[in-house]
């Protein structure tokens, strides 16, 4: 399948890619994907709308660029399916000239920052305001596409941040993600030659994302397919796998186009490298019929439908949809293997996501007079840390602040790519400072218990890195006392992740001083990009930080 990336100044629909569907697939759909739990659903199983999670798109007006009218009669409930018809109203069959008006539905589960071509503001939801806008995890629905002439209905998201004005970061202005689009245009007349025509034309199209009101409209798909291949053959599953760093677009369980964040396409993968969106988005389902000078495509839709509730008109059941979340990482062990006069080191092992390949991000530390349960975690100090380092490593980090002889508390939580908070800790390690001038330690996350060790001057040890900021290369000084001889001297660069940028010396200490210089290459050899950074100088058990800012 030939990939493509063009730049268009059309409607976001027009990118797309036709998929060869597999018949048979039964209308349950698709099981519950691995190390992901359900978080909100609609089964379909009242007899109206469930208007907690859908609100109708402005009824009474056309869809922006199209011109059928959005109706509450297009859209039904019942049976265990949501259904959205298009249809047109009745016209006299003595009229010379009749004139039909086409009438469709679209719901959506949020509300937009401002007007789009496919959101509506507060005011034009019915009933206002936002339901449901989830931000990653699987999102699917099980839909059953009626093949009739004409019909263009959808299943996609979009970012609330549609037409929201003034420069923004594509990652934060968010994207349209076309989970699935089903067009079959079929025996349509000509826009240029007025003739009609018999050739089965866009009978199903797979994923597409666009980037609204951005400079360059980019958007993105795959080729169309070179048979007639429909999804017209009963229920199917389509899915979107949405992390902060790809997307994967999902027919009946198999993946069949990936959007890569920044990592390299796999080799044979139908693939694309584009920023993905990090903002909440709104789930949408939608009819729709395009206007005569809609002609981006060649071909118009029929002069009209059958009325409400005729047998023939085009339509789109929709059995369920679902929207799952990683599983939260597991609680940790905590221990405080060393205190100092106002330190103490906490250490644990890294969590992994139960098994998963999704990733910790974000740690939340904290520490109190008295023990940490949930009910009282949000009220305990909270400490910034690093983020999480790969399942199983072992984390340790030193806490400062605290007062001499101090009875101190600790729990911890840890977050998923998903946004999901794990359980505090399974327990509430304590440890107390003393009242000597000593330091605690922390030696590898090593949750063996330590002797204090005496602590040094470490501000006449260390010179700040000049320049400062640096944009082409930066130094700064140290010097190192005779009683640290033979000591364990390492210096590095990390980000304000806690991440190691460069490792600039590891060696055995000699006495005296020395300067040490970095060039603002990674371990990789490449130039590090613009922003904070950290130099760590560690001499046995002295460690002194700095702040360098870089600039390019």
């Amino acid at each position: 399948m030939t990939l493509w990336i063009r730049i268009l100044y059309l409607s976001c629909i027009a990118s797309f890619c036709i998929l060869c569907p597999s018949p048979g697939v039964p209308p349950a759909g698709a099981a519950q994907p691995p190390g992901y739990v359900e978080v909100w659903a609609d089964e379909f199983n009242g007899t109206t709308l469930d208007t907690n999670k859908w609100g109708h798109t402005r009824p009474g007006y056309p869809r922006g660029g199209r011109i059928a009218i959005q109706s509450t009669d297009a859209v039904s409930v019942s049976g265990g399916n949501l259904v959205i018809r298009t249809y047109s109203d009745a016209v006299d069959p003595n009229d010379p000239d009749p004139l039909m008006q086409h009438y469709t539905g679209m719901i959506q589960s949020g509300v937009a920052t401002t007007e789009g071509e496919c959101q509506m503001p507060p005011d034009e939801l019915v009933p206002p305001g936002n339901k449901y806008k989830p931000l990653y995890g699987y999102i699917e629905a099980s839909i059953d596409f009626d093949g009739a002439s004409g019909m263009w209905h959808s299943f996609f998201m979009n970012t609330p941040n549609n037409l929201l004005q003034g420069p923004l970061d594509e990652h934060l202005r968010g994207m349209e993600m076309d989970i699935v689009e089903h067009k079959k245009m079929e025996g349509f007349t000509n826009v240029e030659t007025g003739a009609p025509t018999a050739i089965h034309w866009m009978t199903g199209t797979s994923p597409s994302i666009c980037y609204p009101n951005t400079p360059s409209f980019l958007s993105a798909g795959g080729g169309p397919h070179s048979g007639n291949g429909s999804l017209a053959t009963g229920f199917h599953t389509y899915g979107l796998e949405w992390t902060p760093d790809y997307l994967r677009f999902y027919y009946d369980n198999n993946v069949v186009w990936r959007v890569n964040n920044s990592a390299p396409c796999p080799v044979g993968w139908p693939c694309v490298i584009a920023p993905v969106s990090h903002v909440p988005e709104i789930i949408l389902l939608c009819g729709e019929v395009p206007p005569p000078s809609f002609n981006a495509y060649g071909y118009i839709p029929p002069l009209g439908y059958g009325v409400l509730g005729a047998s023939s008109n085009p339509k789109m059941t929709v059995a369920y949809v679902r929207h799952y979340q990683l599983v939260a990482p597991g609680p940790v062990t905590l221990s405080v293997p060393s205190v100092g006069q106002t330190t103490m080191a906490v250490s644990w092992n890294a969590p992994g996501n139960d098994g998963y390949t999704g990733t910790a991000t974000e740690y939340d530390l904290r520490y109190s007079a008295g023990p940490i349960d949930a009910a009282s975690f949000g009220s305990a100090t909270r400490v910034i840390i690093a983020a999480p380092a790969p399942a199983g490593s072992p984390e340790c980090h030193l806490v400062d602040g605290l007062s001499p002889g101090t009875t101190y508390y600790f729990a911890l939580k840890t977050r998923d790519e998903s946004g999901n908070w794990s359980e505090v800790s399974n327990n509430s390690p304590s440890g107390t400072t003393v009242t000597q001038n000593w330091f605690a330690e922390c030696s590898g996350g090593n949750p063996a218990a330590k002797l204090p060790v005496p602590s040094e001057e470490a501000p006449r040890m260390f010179s700040a890195p000049r320049p400062n900021p640096a944009h082409g290369a930066t130094s700064f000084r140290i010097s190192v006392p005779s009683e640290s001889r033979g000591a364990k001297l390492r210096v590095g660069v990390y980000d304000v992740a806690g991440r190691r940028v460069r490792s600039l010396v590891e060696r055995a200490a000699s006495p005296g001083p020395a300067q040490i210089e970095w060039n603002l290459l990674n371990d990789s050899g490449h130039r590090v990009a613009s922003g904070l950074y950290m130099v760590r100088v560690d001499i046995g058990n002295t460690r002194e930080t700095f702040r360098l800012v870089v600039v390019r």
